[in-house]
């Protein structure tokens, strides 16, 4: 099962999320605030009833949660729960505990797993003090360890990441105290095992050629604009063989990092906070068109799909940074079996056509260019149609409008078309592919 949070309105933001977003040698990083404008003040219950101590003061007169002080403890975070706070806790009581069984719970009390228990432990504190009405006007809380938790109600029920809360508003002088029947677990799959999971074969292949697989899984927190397998076929086949290759890493690695965010933006945040800078240096636009989320105008059409150290939102184009040329590639010609002239051209006005007339012209112009290039380094092709490509390529570079530049483009393909032989000509079909102007 893929962790994802449900409910997203672009019209309706949780008003209640209070989110700063700074930027700091070129990377993002999201600051979470309390989730209520009355955390942290009154030290009395919200029915009125005097707190009787800190959260673990509280959890201790209790007498049913006796495991999760232990396990505070061996994580070093009780003393952090009788600070100032305030925390919102989501208590798992010691049957909760019990129904894990006694060698996971042993486990997870050993110093070598210290890391993931302070992990699930954190998957259970919210910073600021939420009582349960005021939780049941949120979508997701976040969490100390950086994952949200999903919030929503069922029958008048108050459910956190589909567990109930079966005791609420239990209060303490740093916060309040909710008592849920299960253990919550956050993810802990990697970016390169959810990228697998979600159509991502041919990212976690590009990730692991550009050297970066360990970073993105030992690194982070992160956001994931991670490109589908489909999306990446949509590069010209020559194009995309050749960043595989080691010759060409630091190009796939410019590449791959204008898909990765320092710190976790989710869809909210990201729409708020309207742009960010990437990895690459360079930064991408979050909008909406059409109805839909989108990141540099490629469609997002998964988001906020937790993973260990991330988020990621899944897309359906791969970007590329500004300036970039497939001219840098060292990129040999097809061999033998390859895609034909005719079908590299076709495929890029296809691809091309759709990004032009929905406003990004510099995609489609890059396209174009890849495609141009592909057929230009191929050594069966006639040097007619590598000259004329060659001139549009040339007179392209000259244009600083995107428009122009693609339209540059999209004169020299429909002119190297013209020159192949009939059986490579283009088809009728094609030819409704029209750019508006």
């Amino acid at each position: 099962m893929i962790r994802r949070h449900r409910g997203f309105s672009v019209f309706a933001l949780v008003s209640s999320l209070t989110v700063g977003v700074t930027a700091a040698a070129g990377l993002m990083t999201l600051r979470t605030g309390t989730l209520l404008a009355n955390a942290g003040t009154s030290e009395a219950g919200p029915a009125g009833q005097a707190a009787g101590g800190n959260i673990v003061q509280v959890a201790q007169q209790a007498g049913s949660f006796t495991t999760l002080l232990a396990a505070a403890q061996a994580a070093g975070l009780a003393d952090d729960l009788t600070g100032p706070g305030p925390f919102t806790v989501f208590a798992p009581t010691d049957e909760a505990f019990a129904a894990l069984g006694k060698r996971t719970i042993d486990d997870l009390l050993k110093p070598e797993n210290r890391d993931r228990l302070t992990d699930i432990l954190k998957f259970h504190v919210v910073p600021g003090r939420v009582t349960a009405a005021e939780a049941f006007n949120l979508r997701s809380a976040p969490t100390l360890g950086g994952q949200r938790l999903e919030v929503r109600t069922s029958s008048g029920q108050l459910l956190v990441d589909h567990v109930e809360v079966v005791a609420n508003d239990i209060p303490a002088t740093n916060g309040v105290i909710h008592v849920v029947g299960k253990v919550l677990t956050p993810e802990t799959r990697s970016i390169v095992e959810l990228a697998r999971a979600n159509s991502g074969s041919t990212l976690v292949k590009a990730v692991q050629a550009a050297g970066l697989a360990e970073t993105l899984t030992t690194g982070g927190p992160f956001t994931i604009l991670m490109p589908t397998d489909a999306a990446f076929a949509a590069l010209p086949k020559p194009v995309l063989t050749a960043l595989l290759k080691p010759e060409n890493r630091d190009q796939l690695a410019s590449i791959l990092k204008l898909h990765v965010l320092s710190g976790r933006a989710y869809a909210d945040t990201a729409l708020a906070a309207g742009s960010a800078p990437t990895l690459n240096g360079q930064s991408v636009s979050f909008a909406i068109q059409n109805g839909r989320l989108t990141a540099n105008n490629a469609n997002v059409i998964a988001r906020d799909v937790e993973a260990a150290n991330a988020v990621i939102h899944v897309i359906d184009r791969v970007l590329l940074p500004e300036g970039f040329s497939p001219g840098s590639l060292q990129m040999a010609g097809w061999a033998a079996g390859d895609d034909s002239a005719r079908a590299v051209i076709e495929r890029a006005i296809a691809q091309g056509v759709p990004l032009f007339n929905n406003g990004n012209p510099e995609a489609c112009a890059t396209l174009y260019d890849l495609a141009a290039r592909s057929i230009i380094t191929a050594d069966q092709t006639p040097s007619s149609v590598s000259k004329a490509l060659r001139t549009a390529r040339t007179q392209a570079a000259e244009q600083t409008d995107p428009v122009e530049r693609a339209w540059v483009l999209r004169r020299g393909l429909d002119q190297a078309l013209a020159m192949l032989p009939a059986d490579d000509s283009i088809n009728a079909a094609q030819r409704s592919n029209t750019m508006a102007r």
